[in-house]
């Protein structure tokens, strides 16, 4: 069975979907880290000083936080973030409304770096719908653009949710 990483390699317009994806992610990741920043000074500076092990390890930790807060919120009541709104995406449900629960279960991974990076590997070399993380799956999830309709009807051709 083809897995997302085959059709990945055939397709311009999923190629152009990562790609989309992958920038909206970092637009995300640098509002994130500049909020967090800010509120380093204000918070972090005094307890952990301004190069100590200690305050980078708070720092990463209440950044990956922020990150799932954000992304979790934003893509369960408004179906997305600000940099999948400039990208023209959005994040949908295939069987009912996006909510907010939704949201946070698809997000969970953002935590941390590396859980992130699993999510995304499992997804690319595990058979399943093409334009979706992992996490989507488990959340019965997607993203698409913001023209396209709501998915509400099997996620991919040939892919049966078990």
């Amino acid at each position: 069975m083809a897995t997302p990483v085959d059709h990945l390699q055939r397709d311009k317009g999923l190629q152009e979907h990562w790609v989309r994806r992958v920038v909206a992610f970092i637009i995300d990741w640098i509002i994130i880290w500049v909020v967090l920043w800010v509120l380093s000074i204000f918070l972090f500076f005094g307890a952990f000083g301004l190069f100590g092990f200690g305050w980078f390890f708070m720092w990463s930790f209440f950044g990956g936080v922020l990150f799932f807060l954000y992304a979790g919120f934003l893509e369960g009541t408004r179906g997305a973030t600000l940099g999948k709104a400039l990208l023209k995406l959005r994040v949908v449900s295939f069987y009912g409304n996006m909510d907010i629960g939704k949201g946070f279960i698809r997000n969970v991974t953002k935590i941390f770096w590396l859980f992130l990076l699993l999510d995304l590997l499992l997804a690319f070399f595990t058979s399943g719908e093409p334009k979706q993380r992992y996490m989507d799956r488990i959340s019965n999830t997607t993203v698409t653009d913001i023209a396209q309709p709501t998915p509400y009807h099997q996620p991919f051709p040939g892919y049966h949710r078990q």
